[in-house]
């Protein structure tokens, strides 16, 4: 698993997230920007699943963005986290050029109005 800087814009600026452990499924990097008691981590894991030669022989990955903010009132700790799985079978009948609509349709729904719909409960 390659194992070094990844820089992603949040909209506004550019995030660096640096790495922090590996152990050849999961990688785990910071947000330079945060700090270790109130971090933004970026984790990246990986997984195969299902029996070989099946179509339930897949690869299961996950992104994870965890952010701990502090309350400022109380002094507690919270934790928001946004999760994506994306699970590809291996047999090759789910092109490449499949999955990237799949993304482009998701990514395209995260969209504000969207979101607060969902938060609402109204979707």
């Amino acid at each position: 698993m390659a194992f070094g800087d990844i820089t992603v814009s949040n909209g506004t600026v550019s995030r660096v997230f640096t790495p922090t452990k590996s152990d050849g499924q999961t990688a785990r990097r910071i947000d330079n920007a945060t700090t270790v008691v109130l971090p933004t981590f970026l984790d990246l894991k990986h997984q195969e699943e299902g029996k070989v030669g099946t179509a339930q022989h897949r690869d299961r990955h996950l992104i994870s963005l965890r952010r701990t903010e502090k309350d400022a009132v109380t002094g507690e700790l919270n934790e928001a986290v946004i999760n994506c799985t994306i699970v590809i079978p291996r047999t090759g009948v789910i092109t490449r050029a499949m999955s990237d609509e799949m993304t482009n349709v998701i990514r395209n729904f995260l969209v504000t109005a969207n979101l607060d719909k969902l938060y609402r409960g109204e979707l």
